[in-house]
């Protein structure tokens, strides 16, 4: 299936891309390409018709809310359990056949713009995250994500917990 975004994402060549990145000049190109993609995805979002075939619009947004939750996690940003609740809605619905659910339409849109700012604000991570992001998208694309290719809720508990907390004797 043609990719219909312009998303810098999805490249077979990640480090190469990647590099590109973290050079100024590459990095202004990616977010422009994501600024201007974003917006595309966004008007699908909103106009696309309740039960309509997502195929289109699901792997995109499940790279870019995949990227965010990355970036969130490794930086604890307070945004990271809204992008993820999103994320497991995106995925839920390419489960079960990627038909659209317009009542998702807002959280999503709110999210992927709230993981563009992670992205533009910490490049170097969304370099580094891009693969993780890149398969479910793949997966999604496929029709063979399963639910359990999200990570559950408890990805919180493990993160907010130190490795050596002070009043804990280390094991």
């Amino acid at each position: 299936m043609p990719r219909r975004h312009n998303l810098p994402r999805r490249s077979r060549k990640p480090n190469a891309e990647a590099h590109g990145m973290m050079h100024p000049i590459g990095r202004s190109i990616a977010i422009a390409r994501m600024r201007a993609s974003l917006r595309t995805m966004q008007l699908h979002l909103h106009l696309m018709p309740d039960g309509a075939d997502a195929r289109h619009v699901l792997p995109d947004a499940a790279w870019l809310l995949g990227l965010g939750c990355e970036i969130a996690l490794a930086h604890h940003a307070p945004d990271g359990r809204v992008l993820h609740g999103a994320l497991r809605g995106v995925a839920q619905m390419a489960v079960q056949g990627c038909r659209w659910q317009s009542q998702q339409a807002l959280a999503i849109d709110q999210a992927v713009q709230r993981s563009q700012a992670l992205f533009e604000a910490h490049t170097e991570t969304a370099c580094m995250a891009q693969e993780g992001a890149r398969r479910l998208a793949d997966a999604i694309e496929q029709g063979t994500v399963r639910m359990s290719d999200v990570a559950g809720a408890e990805i919180y508990r493990e993160a907010a917990i130190p490795k050596h907390h002070p009043h804990q004797t280390p094991a």
